[in-house]
This record gives C-alpha cells, structure tokens and sequence, in this order.
C-alpha cells in the first residue's frame, strides 16, 4: 500500500522534492498539498501529478523518465 499524504500529517510540514533525472527540485507545504489533492493521494500519484510539466515526463524512453523523489 503506498504512503499517503494523511501519513505525513504530524511529521513534517514541507515535502521536498526532486526529479531524479534533471536538475528540477522545491519543497512543497505539506498542508497546501493536502488541501489542494485531498489527505489520501498517494506519494507515487502526487509525484506523476508534479511532474506534469517536465520535458521527460512523457518520454517513451525506459533510461530517461522524469522521476520525483520525495524526501
């Protein structure tokens, strides 16, 4: 089951991100995130949601996806 936005409530309140294939990277106010996507998106969703509008985003290529990581 993947990690959801509620689980992160509590814990932190900035989320940073950033594409594991090109230099794009923020932190993101973990309450704007819940008010704007709801308390059950999925990090996995939310990230394929954020990367949107990275040129990589819809790339065929297996080697260079756009890939958000959270930390």
């Amino acid at each position: 089951m993947p990690l959801r936005l509620r689980q992160l409530r509590g814990r932190l309140t900035m989320l940073e991100v950033a594409c594991a294939r090109c230099d794009r990277h923020g932190r993101l106010r973990l309450d704007k995130l819940i008010a704007e996507h709801g308390p059950e998106m999925p990090l996995p969703e939310l990230g394929v949601l954020r990367a949107g509008d990275c040129p990589r985003a819809g790339t065929s290529s297996i080697s260079l996806p756009a890939g958000v990581l959270g930390g």
